[in-house]
């Protein structure tokens, strides 16, 4: 029982307090939820979209590229005015944005028809588009997102646990792609059930 308790207390101290356990808990499961719909996107386009396609490496490098360029991009300019702004407000609008993205997103995956396209369903070159829209607007709101969760940790902890408390924020980003890498059997699904039941 007191192994037991001594194990509880660790747990405990590892979120310093409830508020910033909570901040901690939300900011993971949205970086888990970041990396794992980049890379449903990536196996979407691999083995569906321009699956047998020659031009499918670009098309796959496209996803990354938009992924990956918008924080480069808008990260210098993005903290400045998250420092202006509320930061609590900001974390819940970008994640608002970014979930009707998603659900925006489902147009393309050919499991909604659409009466105005031929059969329909969008040709390719519509899905990457949107695709690759979607991506580098989710991205962009991840760059506001971010500083505002670091921007919190001022009303959450005193001075004191402020280095502790952001390198553990840093530490769920790491801890979001390695999870996502080490869950293999995400590539297995996404052949076995088709990529877009994945998508969803």
């Amino acid at each position: 029982m007191a192994g037991l308790d001594a194990t509880l207390n660790r747990f405990a101290r590892w979120f310093l307090n409830r508020d910033f356990g909570l901040l901690l808990a939300g900011q993971g499961i949205s970086q888990l939820g970041d990396v794992v719909f980049d890379t449903t996107l990536i196996l979407w386009v691999a083995t569906s979209i321009a699956r047998g396609q020659s031009w499918a490496p670009l098309a796959v490098s496209g996803v990354l590229l938009a992924a990956l360029a918008p924080p480069k991009i808008a990260g210098p300019f993005a903290g400045v005015l998250v420092d202006r702004w509320d930061t609590r407000r900001t974390m819940m609008a970008m994640d608002a944005i970014r979930a009707v993205l998603i659900i925006l997103l489902l147009v393309t995956t050919r499991v909604v028809a659409l009466p105005f396209l031929p059969r329909g369903q969008p040709p390719r070159i519509w899905m990457l588009a949107a695709i690759y829209t979607t991506v580098v607007a989710a991205a962009s709101c991840s760059a506001f997102a971010n500083p505002a969760s670091f921007g919190l940790l001022g009303r959450l902890v005193d001075g004191t646990q402020r280095t502790t408390a952001a390198t553990r924020l840093e530490v769920n980003t790491s801890l979001a792609f390695v999870i996502c890498v080490l869950h293999t059997g995400l590539p297995e699904l996404g052949h076995q059930r088709g990529t877009r039941t994945v998508a969803l």
